[in-house]
């Protein structure tokens, strides 16, 4: 490599510097072996029955997992409002500025997500179900 020269990423066609564009676009066929995967897990219980997805324990079971898992979603949240805000916040460029409000509307929608979780794991925990049948007798 000669003085000064820079690495980068080559397509195998032709010697000419791989973009932004192109490199999404290569990565952009991704989703279809990963739509595959999702398609899989998704008919899984129709082909296996019903029955194996009462057998196959939820993470909402185990009241740690569950806990661990609102805590990522929390800490998720509070990292994308945050950037959201320090980049709307920080800068007068537009492209950034306009990223930001994306990232603060992702943080805020995802609240749902999260009321989702928790209600979730109210409804299936364990310990619960167990305190409520003791309390009918």
């Amino acid at each position: 490599m000669k003085r000064g020269q820079r690495y980068a990423v080559y397509l195998s066609t032709n010697k000419m510097p791989m973009t932004f564009k192109q490199f999404f676009h290569l990565i952009s066929y991704l989703q279809y072996p990963l739509m595959a995967v999702v398609l899989f897990f998704a008919f899984k219980p129709y082909v296996n029955g019903l029955e194996a997805i009462k057998q196959d324990p939820s993470i909402y079971f185990e009241s740690l997992n569950t806990r661990i898992f609102i805590l990522a979603i929390i800490l998720m949240i509070t990292f994308i409002l945050g950037a959201g805000l320090i980049g709307f916040f920080s800068t007068k460029e537009k492209a950034i500025n306009n990223v930001s409000v994306g990232l603060i509307v992702l943080g805020l929608s995802m609240f749902g997500f999260l009321k989702a979780g928790v209600e979730m794991f109210e409804n299936h925990r364990l310990d619960k179900k167990v305190a409520n049948k003791s309390e009918r007798r």
